[in-house]
């Protein structure tokens, strides 16, 4: 897998979104045999106020006024979907009207669309249908148009979908890759384009693909806007020869233009891109630039948010999030100059935070649980990226309040607790939300102060999205250790059964019987013990 960040672009190449993949949940032609066919019309279709024209050897459906189809429920329909079929006017009449709508739960965009430019059979551009189930029918409704060829397709978690099923050229599947230049038309798009846009078209059809000779480039219509700003555009490429390539533009808010490079294209097979785009209000289209090489299946998918509240009782983030990429934001807060405890469901790193935080100047140091001796002495040591749900330390130059993370990957639904063999019984317990710490000396915490401290009846609950220490009973835990260097060594209060003052640490916070000359801890702090 490459990743390669462009013009705030995230190239994910030879990935595969943990995404559903689209499926036909409804294809029918609704052309027919006879005159008196809806008379016995097919299982769970519904037609009002509707007759049947001849065409040639079929019979066609036309709704009269204020008439209207409906299809069966959507059976099988897990996610969005794209609703497309081909319409015309009817030629008797100038009242021309058609709507779309549901009967159940979703919403469909737009509600209605102009059909009658060409005065013949024509697709309008599909239908987009969200939060449907598969209870959902779909109502087509108005006066005085025909229709036919109905098809319904899932697709998932996307907002877009242009599947090049329709072309019809001779290369392309099946690894069967060449070079032919077959003349792509409307005809062949799931997505209608306006004229002035498709006239400027230069690509060539493949065979259910979109083949680019030297300079050509396809374009889409707008996408649908996303609530999160977030959009990820995943698509296939293949290179017909070494010199193939790809560029990729896209409009976005006030009309301003992004265009990013795509490099190293396989050549003679199929390659998944993913490419994350944020802080997009919503998209004016794609225009896709290439030379020698295949496109197929284009999908957009909007990027969901996904909260976090330190305040959240929730322990476990819900399982239909796992692998699903997310805007995250968070509620709480990174103080400076401290060592903050957290624990995340994605993986995490200093680039991250500096961008959620709008500062490329922020110094970050990350700490993960490197070792826990026997006498419960825990080091830390260094990470560069931490991964998701283990428990980690934080420190940086500047507070930052409620950051918000884009384009992360859900990786662990529930946190984890960071032990070490040579101690039984410690570990360092991450937490998702606010959890309740056991008083009876069993759980400590790193206080602002970065020293440790036990839980009080008070005072015994920790807001969400840090980490704790957990102990056997009857222990404590005598220390951290950043980096070979001890703090708070003996920091916490002697109790019953605890060591005395009087124990010695070295540096590296191993307990020591017989000081040799040097540099050692006592009580937390630093001494020196010298021997004629």
């Amino acid at each position: 897998m490459k990743k390669i960040l462009l013009s705030g672009l995230l190239f994910i190449v030879g990935a595969v979104l943990e995404i559903c993949a689209q499926s036909i949940i409804l294809d029918n032609k609704l052309q027919f045999e006879s005159a008196d066919a809806l008379s016995s019309p097919p299982e769970g279709w519904s037609f009002t106020n509707c007759s049947l024209e001849q065409n040639g050897e079929k019979w066609f459906v036309k709704v009269g006024d204020e008439g209207s189809v409906t299809t069966p429920p959507l059976t099988g329909l897990t996610g969005n979907a794209n609703i497309v079929m081909l319409v015309k006017p009817s030629s008797k009449s100038n009242n021309y009207e058609f709507n779309i709508s549901v009967i159940g739960e979703g919403e469909v965009t737009p509600t209605t669309a102009d059909y009658t430019a060409g005065g013949g059979w024509g697709r309008v551009s599909p239908f987009f249908l969200k939060h449907a189930t598969a209870d959902t029918r779909i109502v087509f409704s108005g006066n005085d148009f025909e229709i036919c060829n109905i098809v319904v397709t899932d697709i998932g978690d996307a907002v877009f979908y242009e599947s090049y099923d329709r072309c019809s050229g001779d290369y392309g599947q099946n690894g069967n890759f060449g070079y032919e230049s077959t003349k792509l038309t409307k005809s062949m798009l799931d997505n209608l384009l306006e004229d002035k846009i498709f006239k400027n078209i230069t690509a060539t059809a493949g065979k259910q693909c979109v083949f680019f000779p030297d300079d050509t480039h396809i374009s889409t219509p707008a996408i649908p806007a996303s609530e999160t700003g977030c959009y990820i555009v995943s698509f296939r490429l293949a290179g017909y020869k070494s010199v193939a390539k790809m560029s990729m533009t896209y409009y976005s808010n006030n009309g301003d233009m992004s265009s990013s490079n795509i490099s190293d294209i396989p050549s003679l097979k199929w390659e998944n891109v993913n490419i994350s785009i944020s802080d997009v209000d919503h998209l004016g289209g794609f225009g896709f630039y290439g030379k020698q090489c295949f496109l197929d299946e284009l999908k957009v998918y909007e990027v969901k948010a996904l909260p976090m509240n330190e305040s959240s009782s929730e322990t476990s983030i819900p399982a239909e999030w796992l692998n699903k990429t997310v805007c995250m934001s968070l509620t709480r807060t990174f103080q400076k100059d401290i060592w903050n405890t957290c624990c995340l469901p994605f993986d995490f790193d200093a680039k991250l935070l500096r961008t959620a935080a709008d500062n490329n100047n922020l110094t970050v140091e990350l700490r993960h649980l490197s070792d826990i001796t026997s006498e419960g002495i825990y080091h830390f040591g260094t990470i560069t990226t931490v991964p998701a749900g283990e428990p980690f330390l934080l420190k940086v130059s500047k507070t930052v309040s409620n950051p918000e993370f884009r384009n992360v990957v859900v990786k662990a639904l529930t946190p984890a607790s960071a032990t070490s063999p040579s101690a039984a019984g410690y570990a360092f317990a991450g937490c998702y939300g606010k959890t309740t710490l056991a008083t009876d000396g069993t759980h400590v915490f790193i206080g602002t102060d970065g020293l440790l401290h036990r839980p009080t009846e008070t005072g015994n609950t920790m807001k969400g999205m840090r980490a704790y220490m957990v102990l056997p009973s009857n222990q404590s835990a005598r220390g951290l250790v950043f980096d070979d260097t001890p703090t708070a060594i003996e920091a916490l209060k002697p109790t019953s059964g605890s060591p005395s003052s009087d124990v010695l640490y070295n540096l590296s916070g191993q307990r020591v019987a017989k000081p040799a000359k040097g540099l050692y801890i006592k009580n937390g702090k630093k001494i020196i013990v010298n021997h004629k």
